[in-house]
């Protein structure tokens, strides 16, 4: 996703983008933080500029240092789709987003941006760059961002500051230092943590898109910084070396009335709540990172090669408390909720208190031998050193005082290989075929074989299996590239019949069967670039079949089988010359989620019976977005974005295992007006 496309199709933040990126699905967590898939898989793993990982919405990582990461601050964005066996460590094998920051720039140069756009959307940023000494020597850039909105959703509303810089001092001809950071302070004047429900037996309310069930007094309060330094050595005229520190915090605060629970169809009622939990939250996350890049010559041809070694270390806590005597029941019914009902002035309990900590570490390495003109061979792999510690501690609510309800959760996996390799073949100047085999690994240590006590799990192994065909069209301006995967996944845990559930030393769960067998198996076709001179497009379909071969089911059933997403746009000329039209599709076949739902109960007279095995099913869709843009001159342009529409209404995210919660809409139809200035 190139700066261009950001700026046309008026996306601010991460979430945004990944909508509308080829072969991904987002799926919302709560109103607040999302999940990305592809192929298939959760995407969990992180880069800035190629490198210096960070990690966000893994099992034991909240992902607070990953979610809403606003765009101001980058000029692309790119996704990496299935395994990265070097850069990455443990995690999914569905793919990793590299995000590239901005950089200075040696001429002095300023761009504004003043938006507005429905329910009370304004945003204005601020982007200053250049030399800072009259050599150019030593560069700077400086972005900040203000932002006041509102929500499709009654109650819902954020406020953001956020601010960047950065510098780079070209200290000798060969060696460039790298300095920079950025603070963000955003408060979410509402939050729901589970969204909306479904009828106890399954079917959909239709509740208005509007509806909000929560608290009016709500909140997520966020603060992040990050600092990073990074060195650049020129070494000779083949090599580089590059080595980055970093480190990322997150604080969080959230309050939320946490409505949970089923609505019979005939009463129209039966929620219950957790009212006014609240949760403080920190994350931190610490990376070094360093790279030789080079090239050498044998045999009469340049070899080029990658050397590395990363190190992250990610530590949370997390506080919890509830009010006390607030589990309450819906009344009168559902569509006739209003928040202001429900104030509490109960005191609060503390609920739980984590604090994981994660280490990864690793080495990596990869060999591109160019064999013949044509013929290319790629050998790379990592090696891996995964660490968790963590105190769990559950008081009792009503009277905070801690128990012997306190577990100890300890476990690595040291030395984990995770191969990776590739031959490229050029067929023409213009055209090349390919192939790779990949791999990653995800950590379950915390399971148990058996018999007790127990042994702990391997690590699950995954490996990717990619053929495709890549090459440019009409003077390669045209791109082209098409892929067909296999990924395989084994040794997920399963809960072992021969024993009974039991909890072991540390935290440690046994008995498991490591059997699971996860396969996934797709084609993803892209098309980018310049179809004739003004004209652009970037389109992708994706096709996905994936299945738990153990438990004879689908795996990710969130991942529909067909996606497809097109922008295209249009500079005319003449008359109109300073004129780019264009738009956007996304479409996909349905997905759904599995769980159960109640059935009808004679003697009560209400569906409260036994529960049946469901499916929660979201049917397929199309979305338009439509988009114009008029350069007034060479310093401004205006731009309108008309996204959904023909206002459809559709779930972005359907309830997960019961109807209790779990359904958000997606936008309906909505407007952005913007004025651009660059200088």
């Amino acid at each position: 996703m190139t700066r261009q496309r950001i700026d046309d199709q008026q996306l601010k933040t991460l979430d945004d983008l990944m909508i509308r990126t080829p072969s991904v699905t987002v799926q919302s967590n709560d109103t607040v933080n999302s999940s990305f898939y592809s192929r298939g898989f959760q995407i969990t793993s992180f880069q800035i500029d190629g490198n210096s990982p960070l990690y966000g919405d893994g099992a034991f990582a909240s992902g607070n240092n990953t979610s809403q990461l606003d765009l101001a601050m980058f000029d692309s964005v790119e996704v990496l789709r299935g395994s990265d066996a070097l850069y990455g460590t443990s995690g999914e094998p569905g793919g990793t987003i590299n995000l590239v920051r901005k950089k200075p720039t040696s001429q002095f140069q300023v761009k504004a941006l003043a938006l507005a756009g429905s329910w009370n959307n304004y945003r204005g940023e601020l982007d200053v760059g250049g030399s800072i000494m009259a050599n150019g020597r030593i560069r700077g850039r400086l972005i900040s961002v203000y932002e006041d909105r509102k929500y499709f959703y009654d109650y819902g509303k954020s406020d953001k500051q956020l601010f960047y810089g950065i510098v780079e001092a070209d200290i000798t001809s060969s060696t460039m230092f790298t300095a920079g950071g950025n603070v963000m302070r955003q408060d979410f004047g509402t939050f729901n943590a589970f969204g909306l429900p479904r009828y106890s037996n399954g079917e959909d309310i239709g509740l208005p898109r509007n509806f909000y069930l929560g608290g009016p007094d709500d909140r997520w309060l966020r603060k992040s910084n990050k600092q990073f330094i990074r060195l650049d050595q020129a070494i000779g005229t083949n090599w580089t070396l590059g080595i980055e520190a970093s480190r990322a915090e997150s604080k969080n605060y959230r309050r939320e009335m946490s409505w949970y629970e089923a609505i019979d169809p005939l009463t129209l009622t039966g929620l219950s709540t957790f009212r006014d939990r609240e949760f403080n939250y920190k994350e931190t996350q610490q990376t070094l990172d360093a790279v030789l890049k080079g090239a050498f010559s044998l045999l009469g041809r340049e070899h080029k090669v990658i050397l590395g070694a990363n190190i992250n270390k990610r530590k949370t806590s997390t506080v919890g408390a509830v009010r006390v005597n607030s589990k309450v029941t819906l009344s009168p019914n559902i569509f006739e909720f209003n928040p202001l009902d429900y104030i509490s002035n109960e005191p609060y309990a503390i609920l739980n208190k984590a604090n994981p900590t994660i280490v990864e570490k690793g080495v990596y390495g990869s060999l591109v031998a160019q064999i013949t003109d044509p013929l290319k061979l790629i050998f790379g792999g990592r090696l891996s050193w995964y660490k968790y510690d963590a105190i769990f501690i559950n008081p009792d609510w009503n009277t905070g005082v801690i128990g012997n309800d306190i577990s100890l959760t300890k476990y690595q996996d040291n030395t984990v290989f995770t191969p990776y390799l590739g031959v490229v073949y050029g067929l023409t100047e213009q055209w090349s075929t390919y192939g790779s085999i990949t791999e990653t690994y995800k950590s379950q240590a915390s399971n148990r074989k058996g018999p007790l006590p127990g042994t702990l799990l391997d690590p699950i192994t995954g490996r990717s299996y990619e053929v495709g065909i890549k090459g440019s069209l009409f003077n390669e301006r045209l791109n082209t590239a098409l892929a067909f995967y296999s990924i395989k996944r084994n040794g997920q845990a399963s809960p072992d019949p021969a024993y009974p559930p039991t909890s072991g030393d540390l935290g440690s769960n046994c008995c498991y069967l490591d059997d699971g067998r996860i396969v996934s198996r797709g084609v993803d076709i892209e098309v980018s670039g310049e179809i004739v001179d003004g004209w652009q497009i970037l389109a992708g379909y994706t096709f996905n079949d994936n299945k738990n071969r153990a438990a004879s089911g689908r795996y990710s059933t969130v991942t529909p089988k067909h996606l497809f997403k097109l922008w295209s746009t249009y500079e005319l000329k003449g008359t109109l010359n300073g004129l780019r039209l264009g738009g956007g599709i996304t479409t996909q076949s349905s997905n759904y989620q599995k769980g159960s739902a109640r059935t009808f109960n004679q003697t009560t007279g209400r569906y409260d019976g036994p529960s049946i095995p469901f499916e929660f099913t979201v049917p397929g869709y199309v979305l338009v977005d439509l988009f114009a843009q008029y350069c007034l001159n060479k310093h401004w342009a205006a731009t309108l974005n008309v996204n959904n529409i023909f206002d459809k209404k559709y779930y972005q995210t359907v309830a997960n295992t019961n109807p209790s919660a779990g359904n958000f809409y997606g936008e309906p139809r909505n407007f952005l007006v913007s004025m651009r200035y660059s200088y």
